[in-house]
């Protein structure tokens, strides 16, 4: 089996998800550690959190991949003082590197949106015009009540349903995490539904206005699928370069 470096995980995450695809705001790529660190066992989070740090030193990670980063917003100090300082001295601590998943992996079929559509078993997946978006066909034709009691059972969380309970719904459009700009991108696509993480007040007045109905599913809900498929992803890439390294999630 092959040793496998953080530059080998980064160059298969930038192939499948280019890093400079991500958004001129985002922070992605590498954010902590050394692209020669040998790595034998990657954990793939949705944040990095002291729960999360913990993990990987209890799993034996040398690299976290995250799909939300540190370092967001500029930061002028690290201490321990603050949150985010605290978990970038234990990454440094416990010599774990970490990499960013961010903007880039939601525009490709790692995304949550993707994740979710598969999850619910659409049919005829595809990206529209907009990155972000995707747009599945339900095996059945479902009303708007029916379909939201079939997104809780998904999240096993509570979804919030905006606009005709009523309506008849087959083309279905997912955007995960907080896009609720996106629904005009969904209109433009002809889907019935619109289904995003978090939706702003005067969006949802005029998407239902246009008669589109908008799920709520909650950011972590609507995003958290794309772990476990990036996790899978990564690990057939390294079995078919017979690398020894083990993903987890």
């Amino acid at each position: 089996m092959l040793k496998t470096s953080v530059k080998n995980i980064y160059d298969i995450l930038n192939s499948l998800a280019p890093f400079d695809s991500a958004e001129e705001y985002d922070n992605v790529g590498l954010l902590v550690g050394d692209l020669e660190q040998e790595v034998s066992k990657i954990l793939v989070v949705l944040d990095v959190t002291h729960q999360a740090i913990e993990k990987a030193v209890n799993i034996g990670a040398q690299l976290i991949i995250s799909h939300h980063p540190l370092m967001f917003s500029p930061i002028r100090n690290i201490t321990t003082a603050s949150y985010e300082g605290d978990l970038i001295i234990k990454l440094i601590q416990h010599r774990i590197s970490l990499i960013a998943a961010h903007t880039n992996a939601d525009k490709t079929f790692l995304s949550g949106s993707a994740a979710v559509a598969e999850k619910l078993k659409l049919e005829n997946i595809y990206q529209t015009e907009d990155p972000y978006i995707f747009i599945g066909t339900l095996t059945k034709e479902m009303t708007g009540k029916e379909l939201n009691t079939l997104l809780e059972k998904l999240f096993n969380n509570k979804v919030i349903l905006h606009g005709n309970e009523n309506k008849k719904i087959r083309r279905l459009a997912i955007a995960g995490g907080a896009y609720s700009e996106g629904f005009v991108s969904a209109k433009k696509a002809e889907a019935d539904a619109y289904l995003t993480g978090e939706i702003k007040h005067h969006h949802i007045l005029e998407a239902t206005a246009y008669d589109l109905v908008l799920f709520q599913g909650g950011h972590f809900e609507t995003e958290y699928p794309m772990i476990e498929k990036l996790a899978r992803c990564l690990q057939k890439e390294l079995n078919q370069l017979q690398s020894k390294a083990e993903v987890y999630s």
